[in-house]
């Protein structure tokens, strides 16, 4: 999941720069969704760890990878306010 965030992340990034920072309401919409696709993400990474036998590579990955992309759209929105 944080996988597909960070690319629509930076989709979205490449969409609003071409756009000269009119973009539209649509690409706000889909920045909200991929916000709630990171903290479902990092949920589901804290999750993991309560299985026992397994690899903590992906968790621990899921959940620096969901932290840094929740604290970029926090600090996006703060921005834009």
């Amino acid at each position: 999941m944080a996988l597909l965030a960070l690319i629509a992340t930076c989709v979205l990034f490449y969409i609003s720069s071409t756009s000269a920072g009119n973009a539209g309401v649509w690409i706000g919409f889909a920045g909200l969704g991929i916000f709630i696709i990171n903290i479902i993400g990092f949920v589901l990474s804290v999750q993991g760890f309560r299985k026992q036998d397994i690899y903590y590579r992906f968790p621990i990955a899921g959940i620096m990878l969901n932290g840094f992309l929740f604290i970029v759209f926090l600090l996006l929105y703060i921005v834009g306010i």
